[in-house]
């Protein structure tokens, strides 16, 4: 993928949804150093200056914050986190939908739960996670659902607190579980390296 990310930035260099995609590429093939230029770049150039947008208000690039969330947890940035998180807060509830419809990327709550996680808001990561796994289980959409458990228990295990333990083993045993019958190498893999 990554020779056609970069095409499509070559051909439209001010469409922050290339920019962000190849981000979150880099960053979940643990090339955390060119990640990080990547989004410091990004943060130069002002990507992160989403603004206050009213919540009814539809963005061009929908799809840039989500996918900007995504990276920012993977690369551990707190200051990042809290700047996506108060843009994303307002549209928590909803789903993201971009391209008239035709693409689903899940609950706005799992993206929150993500950066609130990354700034180490526990009880917002969990209510914001909560919620999401619950929309999932809601919609049939599988593939986040797997998702959303495996980083809610990364969140529970990076509390630090005992008393998660066990909760966060039952959430990554059905993470596994859903990926392993989806095909989803990456989280399967994830929450089997959890487990041990």
């Amino acid at each position: 993928m990554e020779p056609a990310l970069r095409e499509r930035l070559d051909e439209q260099p001010l469409a922050y949804i290339w920019r962000a995609a190849l981000l979150l590429l880099l960053a979940e093939e643990g090339r955390h150093d060119e990640a990080r230029a990547l989004l410091d770049a990004m943060v130069a150039d002002g990507v992160l200056d989403l603004g206050d947008n009213d919540p009814h208000t539809v963005t061009p690039d929908q799809a840039t914050p989500p996918t900007l969330s995504e990276a920012v947890a993977l690369l551990g940035d707190e200051h990042a986190a809290q700047v996506l998180y108060r843009h994303l807060r307002p549209f928590a509830g909803r789903v993201v939908v971009t391209g008239l419809g035709l693409h689903f990327l899940g609950a706005v709550d799992y993206y929150l739960g993500r950066l609130a996680a990354t700034a180490r808001r526990w009880a917002d990561a969990e209510r914001h996670f909560g919620d999401a796994i619950a929309r999932h289980q809601e919609m049939g959409a599988r593939p986040f659902l797997a998702r959303a458990r495996l980083h809610f228990a990364e969140m529970l295990l990076a509390r630090g607190d005992p008393r998660d333990h066990g909760r966060a083993r039952l959430l990554l045993t059905a993470a596994l579980g859903e990926a392993e019958a989806l095909g989803m190498a990456w989280v399967a893999s994830r929450a089997r390296g959890r487990l041990r």
